[in-house]
């Protein structure tokens, strides 16, 4: 591949899961690919209910403007390995 978009959609995956499909992000690529990811951050979940981190990274997000009374799980504590 010589391009990966992934649009609002990896920080759903838990800690593990999110660092081994990078990793298969990357075998994937040729030479000189770009992997382009948007991730929102957690400043913009200021106005939003969330619970505590779970062991395996995730967040519950209770309420928010977005949700319309549903939760999600999302990830806000993912980090790269360099």
């Amino acid at each position: 591949m010589d391009f990966i978009f992934a649009n609002q959609s990896l920080y759903y995956l838990p800690n593990k899961d999110f660092q081994k499909t990078i990793e298969e992000f990357y075998d994937l690529c040729n030479d000189g690919a770009i992997i382009f990811a948007t991730m929102i951050s957690s400043k913009a979940y200021q106005e939003f209910v969330a619970g505590d981190v779970k062991d395996n990274g995730l967040v519950e997000v209770k309420s928010s403007p977005r949700l319309n009374g549903e939760s999600t799980y999302i990830n806000l504590q993912i980090r790269l390995k360099n």
